[in-house]
């Protein structure tokens, strides 16, 4: 007999924020969210890019610590 995981479902609530000052508010929202911590991942093609570095700016003025994972393959393959 084969042992299987059972089938399972779960969701994880996104939330989306865009628009004219958004990029400044992002220690606040986090602050509300209770991230100490945040994770930000992109491809390698982002990392150095002015709109990249305008996120950054934030999180770098913080009093937290972030993480940079910036190796995804850009444009989904089946390789993600």
């Amino acid at each position: 007999m084969m042992n299987t995981l059972p089938n399972t479902q779960f969701s994880i609530p996104t939330t989306v924020r865009f628009g004219a000052g958004e990029i400044k508010k992002i220690r606040t929202f986090l602050d509300l969210v209770g991230s100490k911590n945040p994770l930000l991942m992109t491809d390698p093609g982002m990392v150095n890019t002015p709109a990249f570095k305008k996120i950054l700016a934030p999180l770098r003025d913080g009093s937290s610590d972030y993480g940079l994972f910036g190796d995804v393959l850009p444009n989904p393959t089946e390789d993600n």
